[in-house]
């Protein structure tokens, strides 16, 4: 066990360190700030003609600017990170004496979660220089959104590096990432069209509708956003239970889509 984990602070090391020393963290940090100190002037804006009507404006900014581009860049990195070694051949390499699939595995995840946690503390940082120069107000409950924030980026990390381990190139293992979000797009669009068609127009049409209704419902379960939603409409409604869910299933989600990983790296080898 000691070992174990001893690997997984080599590998999440050697990521983190990899990552720190790369463009595309400055560049995405670059871009969220950007954006957020555009939404600050327009909400300042806002507020000297007395017109601003968001009750929640530095949750906005942190949820859109920080976490929604730190999500893209995060879905990438994730789903990238395993296919890149295979691709480089040098996965192999890396398996021998206490590295093993769940240490490789959970490495990874490490080494994303703490890239998270570095763009977190610039842009805490960001908002509150930002807030003291135009007074939106900080919410006595922005730390509850903040370690939410963890557990949602924790999804997209877990899904991204789950579908790194399905295909052996990086460019077969982005196809994959868009796909899975057109699908969960395209499940979207059906299940709205088929919650509007009328009931009791047919007995037979009304099961099979609802039938159809109901796995497709449980499909959107899949994907990270569903808990971005969640989390954001436990923070809105100020409802702790729900608060507590939120971190709950992002964990689990989170937790299936790791070991999903390892059996799937333990079955189809390193190399493939």
């Amino acid at each position: 066990m000691n070992d174990r984990l001893h690997a997984v602070y080599l590998i999440g090391k050697k990521d983190f360190f990899e990552t720190i020393h790369s463009l595309g963290i400055y560049l995405t940090m670059t871009l969220s700030f950007g954006l957020a100190a555009i939404v600050f002037y327009i909400f300042a804006s806002q507020i000297k003609d007395s017109v601003l009507v968001m009750s929640r404006p530095v949750d906005f900014i942190f949820m859109f600017c920080v976490v929604g581009i730190s999500f893209l860049y995060l879905a990438v990195s994730s789903v990238t990170s395993i296919a890149k070694e295979k691709g480089d051949k040098t996965i192999e390499v890396l398996f021998y004496g206490p590295v093993d699939e769940i240490s490789f595995i959970f490495g990874k995840y490490a080494a994303r979660i703490l890239s998270y946690i570095f763009i977190l503390l610039f842009s805490i940082l960001f908002i509150l220089f930002s807030d003291f120069f135009v007074h939106l107000g900080i919410p006595y409950d922005f730390v509850k959104l903040v370690i939410l924030s963890i557990f949602l980026i924790s999804c997209i990390i877990a899904l991204g590096i789950f579908l790194s381990t399905l295909t052996s190139s990086v460019g077969g293992s982005i196809v994959l990432l868009i796909g899975f979000f057109v699908i969960l797009f395209v499940i979207g669009i059906i299940s709205w069209i088929l919650s509007i068609i009328p009931i009791g127009m047919d007995t037979t049409i009304d099961l099979i509708r609802n039938i159809v209704v109901g796995i497709l419902n449980a499909a959107k379960y899949v994907s990270p956003l569903e808990y971005l939603g969640i989390g954001w409409d436990a923070i809105s409604s100020e409802d702790n239970g729900k608060y507590i869910l939120s971190i709950l299933y992002s964990g689990a989600y989170s937790l299936v889509f790791l070991m999903a990983s390892v059996i799937i790296l333990i079955k189809r080898g390193a190399k493939q």
